[in-house]
């Protein structure tokens, strides 16, 4: 299977403990295991619990280390739940691609920051061609990737056509999903999670991506705004920065 070739090893292992090396051991074993584990995932649309365990290992950032605003958090999710996790990936990148307005270059294979950044000088540099002033609003929105309503995720994907049986299969994959804390050496008593998209998990930029293209889309500007029409906001991921088009917006808010 691709899907078990991609995935990498020297990585800690999740809550069921399984190094991803153990499938290079296991070679053609593996693959009947994980192949029969994963058709029967995708006819019932149950994942066995382990695949939505969690740990998160806090680690310290400068300052006071008694604030857990001063701590950034990985996460360690099971190897094996991702052979069938690239497998619902390689599903939704057909209609990501099609759903994402090309101005977003979060999170995208062939785009990024610095495409962003050759749009931005590529307006400033209009705009002083032509005499105009420059606004910029830089947003970034606080742990971001913590507050997805999960409700509201999956209605967006309704909108926006993602076909019910992967859409069913993610809210199975999200019900019951529990974690747990490493510290020093053990961990604390495992809790449920009830928002925010699945720390840890590949599918989570996706999702993330869906989420913040409705909020984009959604926006809009109440009045009409004179000028060329360039780009209401220029995205990336959890970042967002607005153009001048946006200025009387921002200034009314």
């Amino acid at each position: 299977m691709w899907a078990l070739g991609s995935i990498t090893t020297n990585k800690a292992s999740g809550g069921d403990e399984i190094p991803a090396e153990l499938f290079q051991i296991l070679k053609d074993d593996a693959v009947k295991v994980l192949h029969s584990i994963c058709q029967q995932i995708w006819k019932t649309q149950q994942w066995p619990q382990d695949w939505k365990w969690s740990v998160f290992i806090p680690i310290p950032k400068k300052g006071n280390a008694k604030e857990c605003s001063n701590y950034c958090t990985i996460a360690l999710i099971s190897h094996a739940s991702k052979v069938m996790l690239k497998i619902l990936q390689a599903r939704l990148q057909q209609y990501m691609n099609h759903e994402l307005s090309d101005v977003q270059a979060g999170l995208r294979k062939g785009s990024g920051t610095r495409n962003q950044i050759a749009n931005i000088c590529w307006i400033i540099e209009k705009a002083r061609e032509f005499q105009k002033n420059n606004y910029f609003c830089f947003i970034d929105y606080a742990k971001a990737f913590n507050y997805v309503d999960h409700n509201k995720l999956w209605k967006i994907l309704k909108e926006m056509e993602i076909p019910d049986h992967l859409t069913c299969l993610l809210r199975s994959l999200y019900a019951g999903q529990e974690a747990t804390v490493r510290i020093g050496h053990g961990t604390i008593d495992w809790f449920q999670i009830g928002k925010g998209v699945h720390q840890g998990c590949i599918l989570s930029p996706c999702l993330f991506n869906f989420y913040a293209e409705y909020i984009m889309q959604n926006a809009g500007l109440d009045e009409e705004q004179a000028g060329i029409k360039i780009a209401g906001e220029i995205p990336i991921t959890s970042d967002m920065q607005m153009t001048p088009s946006l200025w009387q917006e921002v200034k009314k808010n």
